[in-house]
């Protein structure tokens, strides 16, 4: 029995409710799986959150699987594509409601013509002055948040601090900066 046939007979017994064929079926694929999402979401936790995703996923949709000239493989890989996807948009969101509308104006005044000259320069002055008169920590997460592009776990290991820490001083350094800045994006001062 080639590779393929075994892995359209686990299929089938999945649809009929087999849980061990979900288990064979993870272990025979789940390493491909993993890294798959570890190339596209870059992050070991994240990756770790499609692998079981792609998997409940898998389990799911196991009786509207057709089989194709593809493979079983391909279509895993696809599963695995778009809970990668899905993870990222949901940390995108996530960091939109923690205040990434700041730090996006912050981006949007470095562009030529996003404001007149005189208002990006004081913007920009006013900017700078909000992150220097952060606290120490939560100037350094948003820094490697938000410039150096690192998840809040990151920040965690590279701080050698609590992840929920991390999570603070960048949720906390938001609420400051949007107070700050918030006359630049017709918010009104919040202090």
């Amino acid at each position: 029995m080639s590779q393929e046939d075994r892995d359209l007979d686990l299929m089938q017994r999945l649809a009929q409710g087999e849980e061990t064929a979900l288990a064979k079926l993870f272990e025979r694929h789940g390493d491909a799986v993993y890294g798959l999402a570890r190339k596209i979401v870059s992050d070991v936790q994240l990756a770790e959150e499609v692998l079981q995703d792609a998997f409940l996923r898998v389990s799911r949709e196991a009786r509207a699987y057709k089989p194709s000239s593809a493979g079983v493989l391909p279509w895993l890989m696809r599963i695995t594509r778009n809970a990668s996807i899905d993870v990222i948009r949901k940390r995108k969101r996530d960091r939109r409601a923690a205040g990434d509308d700041i730090l996006d104006a912050v981006a949007d005044a470095r562009i030529p013509g996003a404001l007149d000259g005189v208002a990006l320069d004081e913007f920009s002055v006013e900017v700078k002055k909000a992150l220097a008169e952060l606290p120490e920590g939560p100037r350094k997460a948003i820094d490697l948040a938000y410039f150096a592009g690192l998840t809040q776990s990151e920040i965690a290991q590279k701080l050698e601090i609590p992840l929920g820490t991390a999570k603070t001083w960048v949720r906390n350094g938001l609420m400051s900066l949007r107070d700050r800045l918030g006359r630049f994006l017709g918010e009104g001062s919040k202090s």
